[in-house]
């Protein structure tokens, strides 16, 4: 497991998690600002993006995701949900310890990489910039 990203608060909860369930060499901490050249390695590398956010209002990792094709796990909290269409690209779940470890095995139980990838390549379609420039072009049309 990779947790990738800049802790906002101290890590120190979760490594110690990690100590006491004896995961030090099956969990790996990258707890810093990951610049542009490394995020593709992060992604291309990732079976399922999982966005546990207790509070959000969106979040670019989405996007990100989207954009190298990587199922995703967000938590129903803010606009989250609106990005991720629940069983299309990846689940959406409560923020409930349970409910998320539930799915990530599901998701690898039911081998559902090669669904939700298809899923991803559908629905990406919506946030490309040509599909933004139609869509002004036919409203600028029916004015």
């Amino acid at each position: 497991l990779q947790i990738v990203g800049e802790f906002y608060d101290s890590p120190d909860a979760y490594t110690d998690l990690i100590q006491k369930h004896d995961l030090t060499g099956k969990v790996h901490i990258d707890n810093r600002f990951v610049p542009n050249e490394d995020v593709k390695l992060y992604f291309s590398a990732a079976d399922l993006v999982a966005q546990t956010y207790h509070t959000a209002s969106q979040s670019g990792i989405t996007q990100i995701a989207y954009q190298f094709n990587t199922p995703m796990l967000v938590t129903n909290v803010g606009g989250l949900s609106e990005f991720v269409p629940h069983e299309k690209v990846g689940f959406v779940v409560e923020k409930d310890p349970t409910e998320i470890a539930t799915a990530i095995k599901r998701f690898f139980d039911e081998n559902l990489t090669q669904k939700f990838k298809q899923g991803v390549e559908e629905e990406k379609e919506k946030y490309l910039w040509s599909t933004f420039v139609k869509n002004i072009e036919e409203f600028s049309d029916s004015l």
